[in-house]
């Protein structure tokens, strides 16, 4: 198993079939700013956001950020700072994130990679008749 941290970013919403790629992009970008489609301050954080399209005033749209691992509060407190001004500059991203970085220790971990395997190759070496048991 790897631990580590993780950053989500996701993005929902309500389409009609005059958009296309470039007009939704060009619209998340006026709404959250040029940095929305990456990892930055304005767009990270643990915080579920619903909103009304801009051009499309009846649609809806969804954007939801979670971090896990390290402390994640550093990611929100910047992502509710820059909310309010969507210019966020590459050294105030690079700061946030090497924060976040540094706040990792044993006890805020998040499992980032993991194998599964069967339960009679845990149960084996403690109980091999147990581990038959759950084998067949």
């Amino acid at each position: 198993m790897k631990l580590g941290g993780c950053i989500k970013k996701s993005f929902v919403m309500e389409i009609s079939r005059d958009d296309n790629e470039t007009n939704i992009k060009a619209e998340l970008q006026g709404q959250f700013g040029p940095k929305v489609l990456s990892l930055n301050p304005g767009s990270a954080g643990s915080r579920t956001q619903y909103t009304k399209r801009e051009i499309n005033k009846i649609a809806n749209e969804k954007m939801e950020m979670r971090t896990k691992g390290g402390k994640p509060e550093l990611w929100l407190a910047e992502s509710l700072k820059a909310s309010s001004s969507k210019s966020n500059t590459e050294s105030e991203s690079i700061t946030i994130r090497q924060k976040w970085a540094d706040s990792f220790d044993n006890t805020n971990l998040y499992p980032i990679a993991y194998e599964l395997k069967p339960i009679w190759d845990l149960v084996a070496p403690v109980d091999e008749d147990k581990d038959k048991q759950y084998e067949t």
